[in-house]
């Protein structure tokens, strides 16, 4: 609620904000501080957990998938081994073309090798060369073959070399025949003859140069055969390669596995060591893609990332977004030991974390609930503890506008708002008679104001006007009191044509009775300095006077001093007033430190004594009162004489108005304290 507050001829607009929405505020948003926080916390805990769960449950997963699949290319490697121990342990020597009906065999056997090879090395023997067969499944019906023409044996004198039984050709049996992918025929052939550089390939090369097992990744089929890993075996003898067999796996059955085999909402890739994509979802990845190619493709360094370390034969877990399903995603992989491929599983971070999003919708639903439960029972209760203070307002409002005649009304109950408005009424009842007294007491206080005001208007009329400056003579004085009326006092007047009669005084206490002693005694000093007497004498009957009558003992300290015009001579007689000071035109100063008399009207019999001074052309007498010196600071420090004098003695040539205000000005400069005694300042210069 928003209302119009006017004050100073400006209106403007206040926000008025009731109770009823404070107590709610006041308890929702501190609710909502909480919750918001045990929300967020909870939530990034459930995060993390989530993360690390699914973390380890893709790990274990692809390390239990690279493990069946590894143990396919592991097969392959021992079945290509055992026939390679055949070969090379066999004694006497085995012919090329017997070991090659070995390798036939394991052709045959195993559906899922797409070519087979045998290259054997020179023999030593002169004119021998490299020799070297292969069979291969190919969709291409092969030539048919023209018979052999028998081949008579050789007479020879040498008995003749048993020989041994021909391997036959194993027949496949139905159900493996039913395994090999349609429209696929299979081809013998000569690798002198169709690859004469295959002792140069790197599967030929690294398998003979280094004497292991290598695995290799030939370039895809351009017949759009299934992408296939070569796993080349050396034979050895007597610690030399005499030659090395090659079976091409086909990799279309594990990419069917994996392909049947998806993580929850995502999918799995089989990698080769190139980083060859070997199976992918998206039918537009083809084996000959790499990961650094679609890295490059798709703007995805990540990718490339992956690519580095699947080369490298590491696993691990990489953030990306996938170019599949342009969706924020983790790849999980894990290498397969054998033959260097590396099985991936991706799967969309939405999926990974999940659970802790669905936590966090139960959580702020719950929370939501218990808030809107919260609120209404804060209303309620707002509504029960404001409804009595509605009721109160209007009430108060009268009171505002003046009406005491009210009464708070239907307001009941023991509670602390019952006990308020029963005082409310009390205090309506008390408010009307302290109304009625104050109205007594202000006309009364107004009636004594302006007494007062009449007390300081004729005390300012008994003070003199400032001196016009003549006969080498500027004068001008200055009384700041700390009430209405003063205590302080200044006066004076000539005796005669060269002799002008200078008084100051500081009455003890304050306010009209000292205002009233104040004019008292300022008769008395005019009545006898007129008739001649000196400034002692003045002094002496003075208090004659004065404390003859002093019922109340009060006194009044007092300068007073005849100042001759022609010579500059002062005489003077001090009842316990404050030194004056003498600014000379030279820059210094001095006090007036003759002896002091006991202050005056106090002491009926005193006799008071006087001191003579002489002020040079242009030198200024100061008078002041104690206020001066004692206006005291924040520390609690004094104003003090020294410094008054030091600024009297930097002051030589300001006039006695000028200086008067200066004076004073300092002094209220350095009080801290309000006023508690009044200021009186008088300068008399001598000007020539």
């Amino acid at each position: 609620v928003s209302v119009l507050r006017t004050g100073g001829g400006n209106t403007r607009r206040v926000m008025r904000i009731s109770i009823r929405v404070k107590l709610v505020l006041a308890v929702l948003v501190p609710l909502l501080i909480v919750f918001a926080a045990v929300l967020a916390i909870d939530y990034h805990l459930a995060n993390q957990q989530a993360i690390e769960l699914a973390q380890r449950h893709l790990s274990q997963m692809a390390s239990n998938h690279a493990a069946r699949l590894d143990n396919r290319f592991a097969a392959v490697e021992q079945a290509a081994l055992a026939i390679a121990e055949t070969i090379s342990d066999a004694d006497p020597p085995m012919r090329p073309r017997i070991a090659m009906y070995r390798v036939r065999a394991l052709f045959y056997r195993n559906v899922n090798l797409r070519w087979a090879a045998m290259a054997m090395e020179p023999t030593g023997s002169p004119g021998s060369r490299r020799v070297g067969w292969y069979v291969l499944r190919t969709p291409k019906r092969p030539k048919p073959r023209r018979p052999r023409r028998p081949v008579r044996p050789k007479p020879t004198t040498r008995p003749a070399r048993p020989v041994s039984k021909p391997i036959r050709r194993p027949t496949a049996k139905p159900a493996a025949k039913r395994t090999v992918p349609p429209r696929l025929y299979i081809k013998n052939g000569d690798l002198t003859r169709d690859e004469p550089s295959f002792h140069e390939q790197y599967w030929y090369r690294q398998a003979r140069d280094i004497a292991a097992v290598v695995w290799s990744e030939p370039p895809p089929d351009p017949d759009g055969c299934p992408p296939v890993a070569r796993c080349s075996v050396p034979l050895v003898r007597d610690g030399h390669v005499f030659g090395v067999i090659a079976v091409d796996f086909t990799l279309e059955p594990l990419g069917e596995y994996v392909a049947d085999n998806p993580p929850v909402d995502g999918y799995s890739m089989l990698i080769s060591p190139s980083s060859r994509v070997i199976c992918h979802p998206d039918s537009a990845v083809s084996p000959k893609d790499t990961l650094e190619e679609l890295a490059v493709q798709h703007t995805s360094p990540p990718l490339h990332d992956l690519a580095s370390r699947i080369r490298q034969g590491r696993s691990g877990i990489v953030r990306f977004t996938d170019f599949h399903t342009s969706r924020r995603s983790w790849a999980v992989f894990e290498p397969l030991a054998t033959a260097g491929f590396s099985f991936a599983v991706i799967v969309p971070e939405a999926s990974i974390t999940q659970p802790a999003q669905q936590r966090f919708r139960r959580n702020s639903l719950l929370f939501l609930a218990g808030l809107m439960l919260t609120v209404t029972i804060t209303l309620l209760v707002s509504l029960r503890i404001t409804r009595p203070i509605a009721k109160l307002v209007p009430v108060v409002r009268q009171i505002a506008n003046g009406h005491l005649n009210v009464q708070a009304e239907g307001i009941r109950g023991g509670d602390e708002i019952g006990e308020f408005a029963r005082t409310f009424n009390k205090m309506i009842v008390n408010l009307k008679v302290h109304v009625a007294d104050l109205a007594r007491e202000t006309a009364a206080r107004q009636a004594f104001e302006s007494e007062l005001n009449v007390a300081r208007d004729i005390q300012k009329s008994l003070l003199p006007a400032d001196l016009p400056e003549t006969k080498g003579l500027a004068l001008h004085a200055v009384n700041v009191p700390a009430n209405h009326v003063a205590g302080d006092f200044f006066d004076f007047f000539f005796v005669d044509d060269n002799t002008l009669a200078v008084l100051i005084a500081d009455v003890v206490g304050k306010g009209a009775a000292a205002a009233l002693f104040m004019a008292v005694t300022r008769t008395v000093i005019r009545n006898q300095a007129f008739n001649g007497a000196s400034p002692a004498e003045v002094l002496t009957a003075a208090n004659r006077v004065i404390a003859a009558d002093n019922v109340r003992d009060m006194f009044v300290t007092l300068f007073f001093g005849h100042y001759n015009i022609r010579t500059g001579e002062l005489i003077f007689a001090n009842a316990g007033h404050c030194p004056p000071v003498v600014g000379t035109h030279d820059g210094n100063s001095r006090e007036l430190t003759a002896e002091t008399d006991p202050i005056l009207g106090v002491f009926v019999g005193q006799q008071y004594h006087q001191h003579c001074t002489q002020l040079d052309p242009l030198d200024s007498l100061v008078l002041y009162t104690d206020g001066v010196t004692e206006a005291m600071n924040a520390d609690d420090a004094m104003f003090s004489e020294e410094q008054l004098t030091r600024l009297i003695a930097n002051n030589p040539a300001a006039t006695p108005e000028e200086l008067c205000e200066l004076i004073v000005e300092s002094v209220e400069t350095f009080r801290h304290h309000p006023r508690q005694d009044d200021v009186t300042v008088l300068v008399l210069r001598r000007t020539s």
